[in-house]
């Protein structure tokens, strides 16, 4: 499940841009909440879910997503929305970060610890529980590993004290054992990237877009201007040329006479 910080504001943001996202389902279970929560009957949201489905892509068959909807609608007012500002994070568990050998050990318990943090905010029973995909873990800590490379910085950890596994053979999820009280040095409010947010924290040349906010990875060129990440400023380049080119030509209309 992908982590969401205000899943109201999340899912308002997905239907003003007709996005049904990476995980379709999953949208359209916040999309619901949004409008359950905005106090609109099951009958209703039913029927605003496929006109969202419809406005995200106009060729699609509402009749193969009548089930999903179905199941969606009956479940809503049993979910709770996802709220959670921010996840403090302490000198003391950055202590216990540093003193791994080497950075995607270090990258990868920044990331449970911030993942498990969210969850313990979510949910006062979760004790530091983590059961995210580990292939939404390791996109998050930036790490590119196989199955079996995973598991030994899973067990590095393991062995490091920093976690613990489930003592179930069917359970896969770990716990972090080093979220402890301290002054914070850190406050994370986004969840995409969390290792390169680890490594910039540490003072290596990472930046922070001044648009999305993503941070990502200084170019080696020296002339290049770290203020927005690839993706806005290809965006912000397209809207300026269209404005640019729209200037010229109401430049070119003769006055009126």
């Amino acid at each position: 499940m992908e982590l969401v910080m205000n899943e109201m504001e999340w899912a308002a943001d997905m239907i003003e841009r007709h996005d049904l996202g990476d995980r379709p389902t999953q949208t359209l279970r916040r999309v619901a909440s949004y409008y359950y929560n905005n106090k609109y009957g099951k009958k209703e949201i039913r029927r605003l879910l496929e006109l969202f489905l419809v406005s995200c892509d106009p060729s699609i068959s509402l009749v193969k997503w009548s089930d999903t909807i179905d199941r969606v609608v009956k479940g809503v007012d049993k979910r709770k929305t996802i709220h959670v500002d921010g996840v403090e994070i302490t000198d003391a568990e950055m202590d216990r970060i540093t003193s791994l050998v080497g950075p995607r050990p270090r990258r990868l318990a920044f990331t449970l610890l911030c993942i498990a943090k969210y969850w313990n905010q979510v949910s006062k029973d979760n004790n530091s529980w983590v059961n995210t995909p580990d292939s939404d873990i390791m996109r998050m800590a930036n790490i590119k590993a196989s199955i079996k490379q995973q598991g030994l910085l899973y067990g590095k950890l393991i062995e490091a004290g920093l976690l613990e596994s489930a003592k179930r053979v069917d359970n896969l999820n770990v716990r972090v054992t080093f979220c402890k009280k301290g002054e914070r040095v850190l406050y994370i409010t986004d969840f995409r990237n969390l290792g390169y947010q680890y490594q910039r924290y540490c003072g290596e040349p990472f930046y922070q877009c001044e648009n999305c906010g993503i941070v990502m990875p200084e170019s080696d060129n020296p002339r290049a201007h770290h203020k927005y990440c690839p993706e806005c400023a290809a965006t912000i380049k397209t809207r300026n040329s269209m404005e640019s080119v729209t200037r010229y030509r109401r430049s070119q209309k003769p006055a009126a006479s």
